[in-house]
């Protein structure tokens, strides 16, 4: 029987950042979407980072799931350079935004993905809505679910993205606006606050590239300064039981985030976004 599920790489660029690197990796590791997956992370820093202890440059976390991870020098001259250069290295029919310092719920694929393929005509989906976020992880509050540019959560068909010229000096906004003047784009009204599955976790203690647009060479230094978390030699992941690690990894601020839309949305839809995620978290502290 043949598998027409779109395959997905998450393209994921960082620069050390471990702890919060850990986390989007945890985010992917429990994503629910039945299609090949891959996880395919860049990271420039002057310090290398360790996927395994073993030092694996990639490895199964899962029967359709992978993740790669590899440390580039010297740095790239641009994030659009490195958006390239991921998109160039990606095997697979879609590629999906995927940062490291925000969270993707465990519907985030099984919910986009599906609305892109029913959609031949279509080459980049984008909800344009999400929720917000604030503090650090350990004691995350919940923001308004609400509408911005929200580009990490763009997943798109690389077919059409690496023809792109000039695409390597081209910032994720210059994309969409492309994918929209040519009626390429679904900015995907439907998917509601319950099946809204991204995350943007902004005032959290680090310095977001986001903020990049004053003065930039004295912010890029104070952004530097606050993003040196390079893991100690440490490894991203253990050695097995992924999946299990995932969801205690990511238990407290995924709980974090279903009691507090009990704040921040009306009661049904509270209810049901909580009901559906601490159903998941839950199942994480058995």
């Amino acid at each position: 029987m043949t598998d027409n599920r779109l395959s997905v790489t998450a393209v994921c660029p960082t620069f050390g950042r471990f702890k919060r690197l850990q986390d989007a990796i945890a985010c992917f590791i429990l994503q629910d979407y039945p299609g090949r997956m891959h996880l395919l992370i860049f990271n420039d820093a002057p310090i290398p980072l360790q996927l395994t202890a073993s030092g694996d440059e990639s490895i199964a976390v899962g029967d359709n799931a992978k993740i790669s991870l590899k440390n580039i020098r010297p740095r790239f001259p641009t994030l659009g350079q490195k958006r390239q250069a991921l998109a160039d290295a990606a095997c697979s029919d879609l590629i999906a935004h995927w940062e490291d310092d925000d969270l993707y719920l465990p519907w985030h694929f099984s919910t986009l993905i599906p609305l892109l393929q029913a959609q031949p005509e279509i080459d980049c989906i984008k909800p344009c809505r999400a929720w917000r976020a604030t503090k650090p992880p350990e004691e995350l509050k919940t923001g308004r679910w609400c509408g911005a540019t929200y580009d990490g959560q763009m997943i798109y068909r690389r077919g059409t993205a690496i023809k792109y010229p000039d695409m390597d000096r081209r910032v994720p906004l210059s994309l969409i606006e492309d994918y929209e003047s040519r009626g390429k784009l679904d900015f995907c009204y439907e998917v509601g606050p319950i099946d809204s599955s991204y995350v943007y976790r902004i005032s959290d203690g680090l310095r977001h590239l986001s903020k990049l647009t004053w003065k930039q060479g004295r912010i890029l230094s104070k952004w530097g300064r606050k993003n040196k978390d390079f893991g100690d030699g440490k490894p991203l992941l253990p050695d097995g039981k992924f999946a299990q690690w995932a969801r205690e990894h990511m238990y407290n601020q995924f709980r974090l985030f279903a009691e507090g839309t009990k704040l921040k949305a009306n009661a049904d839809v509270a209810e049901a976004m909580s009901s559906r995620l601490m159903g998941f978290v839950e199942e994480a502290s058995e």
